[in-house]
């Protein structure tokens, strides 16, 4: 199986070196394919891949300082924090050589401010507002500045929590949730990327008790969502991907993925359930993470192509994460089985060009895919996935 993963990786990577990004951004962009090449350099360990790297960075700094950057705000998927994550993540890994705590005081005091005002006005999501900056944060929590700032934020996002008499949500502008009383709970966009965030930003944080209640709170929340499953009706997920008061029996999608669906939750009840001593939790997260194991085919699981986001890539590594997590090996095989789809699939894709303009992206394009495959084939534990919070 390596080999046969190793050979369709070879060819999706020539795919990508022959077409560069057009934006500057993350997970759409330069920094996504500087994200990429350092992961080639730490399996391969060719200097060649760290020169791409490096000098994606600091081609993206220059066009910053320029006023020419194809960056759009603070926000981590296109933002300022998706050049600081990635900046950040090289520095910690030695393979990069700059001076974090000199060198950002500027960018980070800005990021800082940006999530504040975005708080606020309930920009809180994850991709695309504040909860992007606090993730960056979260990769900084053991110094002074950024526990100083995690800090801020944090304190900023309980004063905005919605208390419920059956759990806590927090408002999201992007879903219009303040006219609309709309909670989105999934990984991409909700209340599943936030509890997670905020467990990742725990030990750094003054104030614990509060934090940990909301935790609980946010999930409690969630369980009161939990419908059963009704396969007579070709209905599979159990948890909604939002919830909206005002239709609050909505038909669920059957979608299996790294943004939305069960898997999510699952993800989200095994790290809580480690932080706040919850073994009735990890008892469900078994038992839903166990029915989406019998999820295969495109009816009951929506996949049909490779891409991070809602493909099989994504669906293949948070089956890996929840194995590492739970160490139950039925994730083990989970994750081979669409390990295996994802090969079957991108070979047809190559062949058709179906990811033309997309080549470098990370959430919807090859690189994020190829990233996939590389884990798969490496001995040594690559750290990429955790900028998906896995």
């Amino acid at each position: 199986m390596n080999q046969i993963v190793e050979k369709i990786f070879r060819e999706t990577d020539q795919f990508i070196a022959l077409h560069p990004p057009k934006t500057d951004q993350l997970l759409a962009g330069a920094l996504g394919l500087g994200l990429y090449y350092s992961q080639l350099y730490e399996h391969y360990e060719n200097e060649e891949y760290l020169d791409k790297s490096i000098r994606i960075v600091d081609d993206v700094f220059a066009r910053l300082d320029l006023g020419a950057t194809g960056l759009v705000g603070s926000s981590f998927s296109s933002g300022v924090a998706g050049l600081a994550y990635l900046t950040n993540f090289l520095a910690v890994k030695g393979l990069l050589e700059i001076d974090i705590e000199a060198d950002f005081e500027t960018l980070e005091e800005y990021l800082y401010n940006s999530a504040m005002n975005e708080i606020e006005l309930d920009y809180v999501d994850y991709l695309h507002g504040a909860m992007g900056c606090i993730h960056y944060f979260t990769t900084r929590k053991y110094s002074a500045r950024g526990r100083y700032y995690l800090n801020g934020l944090v304190d900023k996002l309980l004063t905005k929590v919605v208390e419920e008499e059956n759990g806590t949500w927090f408002r999201s502008h992007l879903l219009k949730s303040t006219e609309k009383e709309e909670v989105n709970l999934g990984l991409a966009h909700g209340q599943c990327s936030m509890l997670i965030i905020l467990m990742n930003a725990y030990d750094a944080l003054d104030n614990k008790k509060e934090v940990r209640r909301i935790i609980r709170k946010g999930i409690e929340f969630i369980l009161v969502q939990k419908r059963d499953m009704n396969g007579r009706e070709n209905a599979y997920n159990i948890f909604p991907f939002h919830v909206n008061k005002q239709t609050p029996n909505a038909p669920i999608p059957n979608r299996l993925g790294w943004c939305y669906g069960d898997l999510n939750e699952v993800l989200l009840f095994y790290k809580a359930a480690k932080l706040l001593q919850w073994d009735e939790l990890r008892k469900l997260a078994d038992l839903v993470g166990m029915q989406t194991l019998m999820r295969k085919d495109q009816q009951a699981t929506l996949v049909k192509d490779t891409h991070f986001c809602h493909g099989s890539s994504g669906v293949a590594q948070i089956y890996r994460t929840l194995y590492e997590e739970s160490g139950l090996s039925a994730y083990l095989k989970g994750y081979e089985y669409w390990i295996e789809q994802t090969v079957l699939m991108l070979e047809n894709e190559l062949k058709t060009d179906y990811y033309r303009g997309k080549e470098a992206d990370l959430l919807e394009g090859l690189s994020g895919v190829s990233l996939t495959l590389l884990s798969f084939i490496s001995p040594k534990p690559l750290k990429w996935s955790e900028m998906f919070l896995l």
